[in-house]
């Protein structure tokens, strides 16, 4: 996926979760690229085998977004899918997502990743600053 791509399915992720949130009587999300850069990696290296599909290392990430953002709460999704409007779709359907989608948050990151299969891997990051 060449990087226009990518930061386009990651913008309509972000753009779809808001318009839900919106929906629910919750607060936009706001867009963190330093929070998007960790979700990215994450997402990079299931696309490529190189970490198991999951939240495996989530403490690691939350961390490096510490230094970029104090926080209080932290909450992740993971998908692989294709579309944003599914992804989106996907996550409210499930509880556990559902509640991270609607949680008490005020920033975020998506990244998007494809494998060579063409399955898009995703992570989205949630904060609630302090």
């Amino acid at each position: 996926m060449d990087s226009v791509t990518r930061a386009t399915l990651e913008r309509q992720t972000h753009a779809k979760i808001n318009e839900y949130r919106l929906s629910k009587g919750r607060r936009a999300l706001t867009w963190s690229d330093a929070i998007a850069g960790v979700a990215r990696q994450h997402s990079q290296m299931m696309a490529r085998g190189k970490a198991r599909f999951g939240h495996s290392g989530f403490d690691k990430r939350v961390a490096t977004i510490r230094k970029t953002h104090a926080w209080r709460s932290a909450a992740e999704n993971v998908a692989i899918n294709h579309t944003a409007a599914d992804v989106v779709a996907r996550w409210v359907k499930n509880r556990s997502h559902r509640s991270n989608i609607e949680g008490d948050f005020d920033l975020t990151g998506i990244g998007a990743a494809t494998a060579e299969n063409g399955s898009v891997y995703f992570t989205q990051i949630f904060i609630k600053s302090k």
